[in-house]
């Protein structure tokens, strides 16, 4: 999928359709294709490629806060903690440089981007009721806000844990917020 919200209002949206013989995935990396789509990198740079009818794209993310991860980064979830959902901001901000080409007319833009990724063992709709999430930037500081709602509270699923990098913790009903100094 491809969507792009331009200043002027106008929206482009294409959506690419795929056979499941045109994807393959990396189990070591993040390295993940359908048909001529791509999109792959590490934990501080990612590489985004796309191409679906009349446009393309390349874009690179390139972190400027580092990627963390709450405690363990896994969410436990039943009686006997048998269920998981896992989530990793491997790029809580970063500044993106892209060249979009729409119907042959070819644009250079930056900004500032953002890359997460979630996972898990069990289906996320079961396990919780909702999940209140934002982000932002304000100053020297990127904050990464988030509010777990469990189905069913069979335990504590709102933790963060302070890191040497500068990260910090502050519990603020009902959200929880999470930063790092950039300058640190």
């Amino acid at each position: 999928m491809f969507e792009l919200d331009r200043a002027d209002g106008t929206k482009i949206n294409r959506i690419f359709q795929a056979s499941p013989s045109e994807f393959s995935a990396s189990s070591e990396q993040c390295d993940v294709r359908i048909g001529p789509n791509r999109f792959q990198g590490d934990l501080h740079t990612y590489e985004i490629h796309v191409e679906i009818d009349d446009v393309v794209a390349d874009l690179t993310l390139r972190g400027t806060v580092p990627s963390w991860r709450p405690e363990m980064g896994y969410f436990l979830f039943g009686e006997h903690s048998e269920y998981h959902f896992a989530w990793l901001p491997s790029v809580p901000q970063g500044d993106v440089e892209a060249a979009i080409t729409i119907a042959g007319n070819r644009q250079q833009v930056t900004g500032v981007g953002y890359h997460d990724h979630n996972w898990g063992n069990f289906l996320m709709a079961k396990l919780m009721n909702n999940w209140y999430w934002g982000r932002g930037a304000v100053g020297n500081y990127t904050l990464e806000i988030f509010s777990l709602i469990a189905m069913r509270v069979t335990s504590s699923s709102n933790r963060c844990m302070r890191r040497e990098s500068g990260n910090y913790c502050v519990s603020v009903r009902p959200l929880t917020l999470l930063g790092h100094d950039a300058a640190a």
